[in-house]
């Protein structure tokens, strides 16, 4: 059992991959069932893992970067929200940042 615990990934790392998972999708403009079509994983399957973020591995993590895809290490850091907002929205807030 101590063995298997090893290889399961903190919280945080899963956390990550499951808002990016839901991130990239939303960014793309694509369903579930459309994401599925890229890769290994079902529509149903990619849905529990954003929704559950204890559904996901750390052997995952290569297959979903591929049919997300995005780098590995872009699906397992921080959540880039600012992707979402428009570009005027976008310009924005960094010029808001930047006057900050």
């Amino acid at each position: 059992m101590t063995g298997h615990a090893s290889f399961l990934p903190s919280s945080e790392f899963s956390e990550n991959v499951s808002n990016n998972i839901w991130l990239y999708r939303v960014f793309l403009g694509l369903t579930h069932a459309e994401l599925a079509g890229r890769g290994q994983y079902s529509a149903e399957q990619l849905q529990r893992m954003e929704t559950d973020p204890n559904r996901i591995e750390r052997a995952d993590v290569y297959a979903l970067a591929r049919q997300v895809s995005v780098p590995v290490r872009v699906i397992t850091g921080r959540p880039l929200y600012w992707l979402l907002l428009d570009a005027p929205t976008r310009a924005a807030i960094e010029h808001a940042r930047l006057d900050g």
